[in-house]
């Protein structure tokens, strides 16, 4: 059994971080804002990606954040349907939670993430465009 969350469903592209910002919709917490988009395949499992600028605080406290926001997706990813991306930017409040302040903010908005990603794949593609399938 493996306890990491696989490249595959990482983002690391910055095309791709940058495509999601601006179609996405977004989810503001205390900590985090939440964006979701829909990815390039549908039936994929979903990605994420996370965003932690300097203003979190120095390296060690922006990789532990980062390492609790991948923590908490890869234990309980069921929530979001295939398909679909998820960028998390990490506030500077952030630097104070644990595993559960984590986990325990996201259960508060798992529903309106999963509604906004259902929506996404329903919406008709912008013009120039080819459709999601």
């Amino acid at each position: 059994m493996t306890f990491e969350l696989p490249r595959s469903q990482r983002l690391t592209r910055r095309a791709d971080f940058l495509r999601i910002q601006q179609e996405g919709q977004r989810v503001t917490t205390k900590h985090f804002v939440l964006i979701v988009a829909p990815g390039p395949d549908p039936l994929a499992p979903p990605r994420l990606g996370i965003t932690a600028s300097r203003q979190v605080g120095n390296s060690v406290t922006r990789a532990r954040c980062k390492r609790l926001v991948r923590e908490v997706f890869r234990r309980d990813r069921g929530w979001l349907p295939p398909g679909v991306d998820l960028v998390v930017i990490v506030r500077s409040s952030a630097q104070a939670l644990g595993y559960a302040g984590v986990e325990a903010e996201w259960s508060s908005v798992r529903g309106v993430l999963a509604r906004r990603a259902a929506t996404l794949r329903k919406r008709p593609p912008p013009l120039g465009e080819a459709p999601l399938r």
